[in-house]
């Protein structure tokens, strides 16, 4: 009985070492760039997909994004968030074409520490055969990402000649309509020459009535600044009340352009148990620096993005 139960666990030992053998675990690698991620939304059948009439300028506001990030999965395998650009060692089926797919992944509310998928897009998927010690650029498979059929925007500015944002105080400061690089923006100027009442502006949007119960909606927004902006939401209860509620602060840009992806899934949520929509109203605030000199607030592509 012992020789048996020796010859049996030599007999396993055997197969695990072949089966070792047999297994390359000599790496390849995929490279993802920056550059794969800009302009990777396609919105070409948009309208027809999703029956609207959007023109030019508000179809380049839906496409307009700045992924950071990226999740990555192999075979059906998760092998994680990884930021751009990233040349990722992977272990892939050497013998038949291996499926990579891709979830863009972001900066929730602007924080670096919290990046999860961005729920709004399709899953990019490929194939690819691989070979070992071998580098595969994702670019050759030419990357994109398109809107599912049940993705609506209840809010599209993208501030062409006017703007639905207007100012909370009756004689307060309004958004203007500039330009930036060859395209329309809101703009805010605050400076030494308004007074003290003034220099500061508070602006709000029109009512938006939106689902909660973990309905996944977010705030996403293009801005430049000069000093801080506050987003909040006025939520309009139905006891005809009205709530202000603090979301993010953005700090100033030097001068350069960035996004932000505001979830306001949770706040939603905690105002919609009586209801299944909840008005609200999107706020921008911001003052003129203490120095005396010009401020000013850029915003462009503002939209809320929501499932029907």
């Amino acid at each position: 009985m012992k020789k048996t139960y020796f010859l049996l666990i030599i007999a396993l030992l055997s197969l695990i070492t072949i089966s070792c053998d047999d297994t390359n675990l000599t790496p390849a690698y995929l490279v993802i760039t920056e550059e794969d991620f800009q302009n990777c939304v396609d919105v070409t059948n948009y309208n027809v997909l999703h029956e609207q009439t959007y023109d030019q300028l508000q179809l380049e506001a839906i496409a307009s994004q700045k992924f950071k990030d990226v999740w990555v999965y192999l075979n059906g395998k998760n092998l994680g968030c990884w930021e751009l650009p990233c040349k990722i060692p992977i272990l892939p089926n050497y013998s038949e074409e291996n499926i990579v797919k891709l979830v863009p992944g972001i900066r929730m509310n602007g924080v670096s520490t919290m990046i999860p998928a961005y729920p709004f897009l399709s899953t990019f998927t490929t194939t690819i055969m691989m070979d070992p010690e071998q580098t595969y650029h994702i670019s050759e498979n030419n990357i994109s990402f398109t809107y599912p059929t049940t993705i609506i925007f209840p809010l599209l500015e993208t501030f062409d000649q006017s703007s639905v944002f207007s100012s909370i105080d009756v004689d307060g400061i309004n958004i203007q309509i500039g330009e930036e690089d060859n395209k329309s923006v809101g703009i805010i100027s605050l400076d030494e020459t308004l007074t003290d009442s003034s220099a500061y502006f508070d602006i709000k949007s029109p009512i938006y009535s939106l689902k909660g119960s973990g309905n996944f909606t977010f705030w996403e927004m293009d801005y430049k600044c000069d000093n801080s902006v506050y987003c909040e939401v006025f939520i309009h209860t139905v006891s005809g009340t009205t709530i202000p509620v603090s979301l993010v602060s953005l700090n100033p840009t030097n001068g350069e352009w960035k996004k932000i992806y505001i979830n306001l899934t949770s706040t939603l949520t905690n105002y919609t148990t009586t209801s299944t929509t909840i008005p609200i109203e999107l706020v921008l605030t911001g003052n003129r620096k203490n120095d005396d000199s010009i401020t000013n607030f850029y915003f462009d592509n503002v939209k809320i993005i929501t499932f029907e």
